[in-house]
């Protein structure tokens, strides 16, 4: 990813982004929806200029679904 603004960021990996919406719509941008997940995400803080590389654990969903 380019073009991010440095900053503090809490980075989460979820199934395919087809699933994940199919799964979760829109909650997965709400903090409260978010928060048993926020022990799962990964801390990133990003300087100017910085370049990283970064693993993420995939993370399943807490609830269940059809």
């Amino acid at each position: 990813m380019t073009g991010i603004s440095p900053g503090d960021y809490r980075l989460f990996s979820w199934d395919s982004v087809e699933e994940s919406q199919y799964r979760y719509g829109e909650d997965w941008f709400d903090p409260n929806w978010l928060k048993p997940y926020e022990t799962e995400g990964q801390p990133l803080r990003l300087d100017e200029g910085d370049q990283r590389s970064i693993t993420l654990k995939l993370i399943e969903s807490k609830t269940d679904y059809p």
